[in-house]
């Protein structure tokens, strides 16, 4: 994973509602850890998912592009609402930056908060889902406002060219 490192990020449910808080920054790593836990989210007993940000230090533009894609539910059908908690002015800052923060809706809290949460593991990363998912994540960004071309584009197409030139998984 990106340097090794890690970030806290709790998680739990209640009636239908997942809470998922990342404490400190928002980047590629909690996107990797994250992952098979959203997964899981994609059932129709998940109704809504609110990413509690009030603690978050910064978000980046893998972490934005994920969201993005729950929240257009180019993973499926079955992607819950996403809500956005309390986002810090930082997280705030960067999103109207990516031009998406209108896209997502902002609450203060979530109705019936989990009784528990529980911290998610750190897992090793792939490197071919990583990459995949970076470059999901990018279109994404795009997609939401085509003035993020200009700034995601090369990324887009950096990361194609090298999944087709330099596979990690042959």
């Amino acid at each position: 994973m990106a340097g090794g490192t890690s970030i806290p990020v709790l998680v739990g449910v209640k009636d239908g509602r997942a809470l998922i808080r990342p404490i400190g920054p928002c980047t590629l790593v909690a996107c990797d850890l994250l992952g098979p836990t959203l997964e899981g989210f994609r059932r129709p007993d998940t109704t809504d998912m609110y990413f509690d940000l009030s603690q978050a230090d910064t978000i980046d533009s893998t972490f934005t592009g994920m969201l993005l894609g729950l929240l257009t539910g180019r993973k499926g059908p079955a992607t819950p609402a996403v809500h956005l908690i309390r986002p810090t002015p930082r997280v705030v800052d960067a999103l109207e930056q990516m031009h998406v923060l209108r896209l997502f809706d902002v609450c203060d809290s979530m109705p019936g908060t989990p009784d528990e949460l529980n911290p998610l593991t750190t897992r090793p990363g792939d490197l071919a889902k990583l990459r995949d998912l970076v470059i999901d994540a990018h279109k994404d960004l795009i997609e939401a406002d085509p003035r993020n071309a200009a700034t995601f584009g090369r990324v887009v197409s950096g990361l194609e060219n090298e999944r087709r030139d330099r596979p990690v998984n042959p």
